[in-house]
């Protein structure tokens, strides 16, 4: 077992780590500090006061003698005289029952203290990470996984805070084998070294497990993130899983996981459990070894020996604390560690928003020149020199091969992807120059699969719009061809329709998330594949929301889709290939053409390239991240 008088202070690194989040001013600091001060002085007083209290009853109330013959009661007289109090055993124990009022108080306060200190440090915790890893840009949230956001939020923020309480111990701890040392040697100076000695080498012993204790915590951490996030993925893939008969296969590695956790917090609880154990004895051991010296060897009166006594037997147990509470703050140090790297991560990954201009009214429209993007490390291109105009008021819709750049296209007009080279205006603005929430708050975007909340319909439709009456809501439903059948349903429009709208068809959701954008009233509506898993009927519907908007003229519609009854509809068509502008213009003078959306209209609608699949004689696809 190696030894290292350094091991002692391994706790100072994780409350440098924790200062550095500034999330404790030095206002509830001091606060914590001045309790516990104040409850371990109470404490240790009233402890002190039981030698005069044995003295006097040995003494038979000789107060007199007593003052004569030493420091103690010299000074205990002199202060009853300035207090005009008499010394008697009665007031001696009021003495006593005072102090030990006094310390039960502050502890009440230091406790309930330190609670509203550690949930608000918790609550600033969560909430600060959750806003640091939305805020990110789009390409770290997309490699965030899911799982390990979740875990990251619960048990990993709890467990870091929970440090706030161990180092509010460890300090409770200090100061109270601080005043208890003091009173042990002013009574028996002895017997206060060697226990002094013997304790620092008991910790010193335990540092051997602190260190076991923070490798398997590391371990913990790494099997508890790894198990959240299969839990999470398998979750949302429970269809697929009884479908494909996979319950027994998945069912042994959620064993296999949750079985290394097991492992691990076993193994820990037996690293605590031996601490204990060798602490217990040796302690024991040093009370009694002191204790027999003092009697044999020392000129020590009773009085002495029974505070010495009481002092050990108080004592004794705060060491143990004090040597868990370094294996707890190893096991959170852990947890902290993680948590700071993704504070870490998100501060260097935030998204940048260097825009000054508020976003312009689009008279003439999006303009792409020369735009070339690449994903990763440039080593995989999306873009290659495109030059394409999305007309204000129109309908436009982009198409073309799986991987063409349809959906960069899109994230670049959002600005959640920034370009590699060239220009993308806003009329005559370049996007980058305009203000990040000015220009997502005039675009709305509709996607393949509909984001919906466990909440009320009511509530998801004027999520962009928090502001909006319920007649607004309603109005909005309307014109996306929502309202009949939310009216339809027993709640109306407070219907709960459950996490992700479980509870409503892929129409009846596809629509109310066109209702959502409707309602936040945009210049730029973006959807994306929105009647790729619809059935006809369902389709139908959103087509003529499509139409009816497109007649307006007040929206600039964008639309990505393999349909044809979809972008035959468009006012101007954009056709990508392998990152290139293949194709542009009205949709009629394009069926005309022999390139890929000439094939496409020539397919059964059954037979629209959704996926991989080309249309004979049209451009070749090749693998390109879209």
């Amino acid at each position: 077992m190696h030894l290292d008088p350094r091991d002692l202070f391994d706790w100072v690194r994780p409350l440098r780590r924790l200062a550095s989040l500034r999330l404790v001013g030095r206002r509830q600091v001091t606060g914590i500090a001045l309790l516990t001060v104040l409850a371990v002085l109470f404490e240790s007083f009233s402890i002190a006061l039981l030698i005069p209290v044995l003295d006097y009853i040995q003494a038979d109330g000789d107060v007199a003698g007593l003052a004569a013959e030493g420091w103690l009661w010299a000074t205990l007289v002199d202060g009853a005289n300035w207090l005009d109090v008499p010394i008697t055993l009665a007031s001696l124990l009021l003495g006593i029952f005072v102090l030990v009022c006094l310390r039960q108080v502050t502890a009440y306060a230091r406790t309930v203290y330190l609670a509203t200190v550690r949930q608000r440090l918790g609550q600033r915790m969560s909430v600060s990470l959750f806003s640091s890893v939305l805020a990110s840009s789009s390409q770290y949230i997309r490699n965030f996984n899911g799982g390990s956001f979740v875990f990251l939020l619960g048990q990993q923020v709890q467990s870091a805070n929970a440090l706030v309480y161990s180092f509010a111990n460890l300090a409770s701890l200090a100061v109270t084998f601080l005043a208890y040392g003091a009173v042990t040697f002013a009574v028996a100076p002895l017997p206060a070294l060697s226990g002094l000695i013997l304790g620092a080498f008991a910790l010193l012993a335990a540092s051997y497990y602190v260190r076991r204790a923070r490798s398997i915590s590391r371990r913990l951490v790494v099997g508890g993130e790894a198990w959240t996030s299969f839990a999470a993925e398998r979750w949302r893939a429970w269809r697929l899983l009884k479908m494909g008969g996979m319950l027994e296969r998945e069912e042994a590695e959620a064993d296999r996981l949750a079985g290394r956790i097991c492992g691990l917090s076993i193994g820990l609880a037996r690293v605590m459990g031996r601490l204990e154990l060798a602490l217990s004895l040796f302690i024991l051991g040093a009370i009694l070894a002191a204790l027999y010296g003092a009697v044999e060897f020392l000129t020590v009166s009773v009085s002495v020996v029974t505070v010495f006594v009481l002092v050990a037997l108080r004592l004794a147990p705060l060491l143990r604390q004090f040597a868990n509470l370094r294996q707890s703050i190893a096991v959170q140090g852990a947890n902290l560690d993680r948590m700071i790297t993704a504070f870490e991560e998100c501060r260097a990954a935030r998204e940048r928003d260097d825009g000054t201009t508020e976003m312009p009214s689009l008279r003439r429209g999006i303009t792409f020149r020369g735009v070339h993007f690449a994903y990763g490390d440039g080593s995989i291109p999306a873009l290659n020199g495109v030059d394409a105009h999305i007309p204000a008021g129109r309908m436009t819709a982009i198409v073309g091969p799986s991987g063409s750049g349809k959906s960069t296209m899109v994230d670049l007009i959002l600005r959640l992807l920034s370009t590699t080279s060239g220009d993308i205006l806003m009329d005559d603005v370049p996007i980058g120059e305009i203000r990040l929430r000015a220009l997502r708050g005039r675009i709305a975007l509709v996607m393949q699969d509909p984001i919906l909340f466990d909440a009320s319909i009511a509530e998801n439709v004027r999520y962009l719009r928090q502001s909006a009456s319920l007649d607004q809501v309603r109005e909005a439903c309307r014109r996306a061809h929502a309202g009949e059948f939310v009216e339809a349903m027993p709640e109306g429009y407070d219907t709960v329709i459950g996490e992700g709208g479980t509870r409503l068809s892929g129409g009846q959701r596809q629509r109310l998330i066109i209702a959502q954008a409707l309602l936040a009233d945009p210049e730029i509506l973006i959807l994306d594949e929105p009647t790729s898993a619809l059935d006809f009927e369902s389709e139908r519907k959103v087509q003529e929301v499509l139409e009816a908007l497109a007649r307006e003229r007040t929206v600039t519609i964008i639309v990505i889709s393999h349909r044809p009854s979809t972008v035959v509809r468009a006012d101007h068509m954009i056709v990508l290939n392998d990152g290139h502008v293949a194709e542009t213009g009205p949709p009629d003078r394009l069926r005309e053409s022999n390139g890929w959306f000439a094939a496409m209209m020539r397919l059964p609608e059954d037979h629209a390239p959704g996926g991989s699949s080309t249309p004979a004689g049209a451009l070749p696809e090749k693998e390109v991240a879209s």
